[in-house]
């Protein structure tokens, strides 16, 4: 038998007999956690990568490179600023289609690392069922409110979509350095 305690939760009866589904916060040492680092940690490399890309159109690292990244928030901003530096060294077209290529791709993860990592993860005590409050965000391509069960499955897409994309960041690095080189 489980035990009730009182606290923040939904009930919800629908039809005949009620089912009791109890949700907590996974215990430490829930799988979801390792997953979840490693969507944060891969977003981390994609964001770094596109700091390095400033950085050499800055005129390399260091700290006077570092301050003008360190107050930028996000993948689009950084696209951004790319775009800048890139036009006052005149690097070509390909430059930019190649931004212009990774932003929707990057929009898309941004929205989907967001819903991983910023919407609260629950367990349910007894079947040990992962599942995620969702407040209906904006950006959601299917917004919902409330409880929605989740496969981890869709965790791990995410982390591999998100290596391919880090690897298409550095690919834009390679191609404006050897334009950056070539000058």
């Amino acid at each position: 038998m489980t035990e009730i305690t009182p606290g923040a939760g939904i009930v919800e009866i629908v039809g005949g007999a009620p089912t009791v589904e109890l949700w907590d916060i996974p215990p430490d040492d829930h799988p979801i956690y390792p997953l979840l680092g490693r969507v944060v940690a891969g977003w981390a490399r994609i964001e770094h990568i596109l700091d390095l890309i400033i950085w050499d159109l800055a005129g390399g690292a260091g700290p006077n490179a570092a301050q003008i990244t360190a107050g930028l928030v996000g993948h689009e901003s950084r696209c951004k600023c790319i775009i800048k530096r890139a036009k006052q060294h005149n690097l070509s077209e390909e430059v930019f289609a190649a931004v212009d290529r990774l932003k929707k791709p990057l929009d898309d993860l941004s929205v989907e690392r967001n819903r991983a990592v910023h919407d609260p993860w629950m367990s349910e005590r007894e079947t040990k069922q992962s599942a995620q409050w969702r407040s209906m965000p904006k950006k959601s391509p299917n917004p919902t409110f409330g409880i929605s069960l989740k496969d981890f499955r869709d965790l791990e897409t995410l982390i591999s979509d998100i290596r391919s994309a880090a690897s298409e960041v550095a690919g834009l690095r390679d191609q404006a350095l050897l334009e950056l080189q070539s000058k």
